[in-house]
């Protein structure tokens, strides 16, 4: 985590707290606090190198009332007593949550950054309100990271295997929003740890099949899953997989067998056809399209196979890996080989839809489901702000949209001839532009506000449809006077 957003929680910032214990207010300040230790290990009877652990807590120090001053026998006023701030402590650890929320009290709203604990000794939830939002959005991204750093670094067993679990976002595709959205999501994510493998030489541009390292059929490679051809690299392409191919025998191959010759695992339920003639003692077959490989269904590591079953040259083999993937289109790219026997590496993507309601547009709800699905999906903590950054500004685009479609709208209700149908008298039509010139005067004092300070292209659109305000104004005076003579007694602003 970065030093700069610990540095930051280390100030102190005025905070009132409620919590699950107690409904009223308490003034305090809120701030975080470091202990650091030297810690030696012993591992078989001898002394490791001491290393530093740092514990952080999160402190709240309650506001002392004031207490009336009190006059000595001389007169003169009596020095106060300074007693110790009561304060409250709160382990790091001990924090499984945190949320941003916003309560409206009345008149008063608070900016209010929850968080959930699991020490039975503490309240289970802590509500700190900020007078200021930005306070609580830097708590909030300050102490949601530190959170998460430290859950991680208090799980040495576990976190090799959880950091396998982690994944990077690939890319981001904008889908058709269901009722009640605003915009929906489609995230792919990648995993260098999860369904990896590589290729065991160069291959060239225009290949549909990648020879790759042993697969076991437990690796997570699925028919239609996206995969990525060397990661990283300017090369680097997605591609989809149509299946695999190459089944490697544990033993070799006591008779040949000729291309068409089928190739079933022991009850028959999956079956495939061996593409070309195959040797005596050959331990590589090279099979038709291979549609699943794991679970209950798919061909796996171990599993006993028979070849040309019901023949007299029917053979009996197990199953060690898989040597291709085939792809459902063919590579744009080359891609060379790192060192003898290990080429491009390969790794599968995970595809998940990340839906924003309509009602939880604003910057506070955003963040927590940005940070909900980020901790969900698995995905790098450090992947939040770029996809928050991302969500608000698609989400700014759809707002600029859907006010300058409404804004479109009524300035075309308020357009001559639409705006006069059904009148007939000079005095009606009179009074409906100069209603309408009002009306048109008003909207265009309201875009700024509407559209809303999003950047350069908000300002062009808030330009655009001024100018458009200005000329229908214009349009509907000209035509009032074209039809009735000069300005025929119009009222204009």
């Amino acid at each position: 985590m970065p030093t700069r957003l610990i540095e930051n929680l280390k100030e102190k910032v005025d905070v009132s707290l409620r919590t699950s214990k107690s409904l009223g207010l308490i003034d305090g300040k809120v701030y975080l606090q470091e202990k650091v230790e030297e810690e030696v290990k012993h591992e078989g009877g001898a002394k490791s190198k001491p290393t530093l652990k740092t514990e952080r807590f999160l402190v709240f120090e309650i506001t002392p009332p004031e207490e009336p001053e009190e006059e000595g026998t001389d007169g003169k006023k009596k020095e106060k007593d300074k007693k110790e701030a009561e304060k409250m402590i709160i382990k790091m650890i001990d924090i499984t949550d945190v949320k941003v929320k916003e309560f409206n009290e009345k008149i008063h709203v608070y900016h209010v950054l929850s968080l959930c604990c699991s020490n039975e000794k503490q309240p289970s939830h802590l509500f700190f309100m900020f007078e200021k939002p930005e306070d609580r959005d830097r708590w909030s991204d300050g102490l949601r990271s530190l959170v998460h750093a430290q859950h991680w670094a208090h799980k040495p067993a576990e976190t090799e295997a959880d950091s396998a679990k982690l994944h990077l976002i690939k890319d981001v595709t904008l889908l058709a929003p269901q009722p009640g959205e605003a915009i929906r999501l489609k995230v792919e994510t990648a995993n260098k740890a999860f369904a990896k493998t590589h290729m065991t030489q160069a291959v060239t541009a225009g290949i549909t099949v990648l020879p790759v390292a042993k697969l076991s059929g437990n690796e997570g490679f699925q028919v239609g899953q996206a995969v990525i051809v060397n990661p990283g690299s300017n090369g680097e392409e997605m591609h989809e997989v149509a299946g695999f191919g190459n089944i490697m025998l544990k033993a070799p191959l006591k008779s040949g067998h000729g291309a068409r010759a089928a190739v079933t695992n022991k009850d028959s339920s999956t079956k495939t056809f061996l593409a070309e003639d195959v040797k005596v003692g050959a331990q590589v077959l090279p099979v038709q399209l291979l549609h699943a490989l794991g679970g209950k269904d798919g061909w796996t590591r171990d599993q006993e196979v028979i070849i040309d079953a019901g023949t007299p040259s029917a053979e009996k083999n197990l199953i060690t890996g898989f040597t291709s993937i085939v792809l459902r289109s063919a590579l744009k790219n080359n891609h060379v080989s790192t060192s003898p026997g290990v080429g491009a590496n390969v790794y599968a993507t995970s595809q998940v839809e990340f839906p924003i309601p309509e009602a939880k547009t604003d910057s506070a709800s955003c963040k927590e489901l940005v940070s909900d699905f980020v901790m969900q999906n698995f995905i790098v903590p450090a992947e939040s702000a770029s996809l928050y950054r991302l969500v608000r500004s698609l989400l700014s685009r759809v707002n600029i949209e859907k006010q300058a479609d409404g804004l479109i709208k009524e300035i075309d209700l308020l357009r001559y001839p639409r705006l006069i149908e059904g009148c007939t008298t000079p005095t009606e039509v009179r009074n409906l532009i100069s209603d309408a010139d009002k009306k048109l005067h008003h909207l265009r004092e309201e875009v700024q506000k509407r559209i809303g300070a999003h950047g350069p292209a908000a300002e062009m659109i808030c330009m655009i449809l001024e100018r458009n305000i200005e000329k229908t104004r214009h349009h509907n005076r000209m035509a009032f006077a074209t039809r009735y003579g000069a300005d025929g007694g119009l009222e204009v602003e």
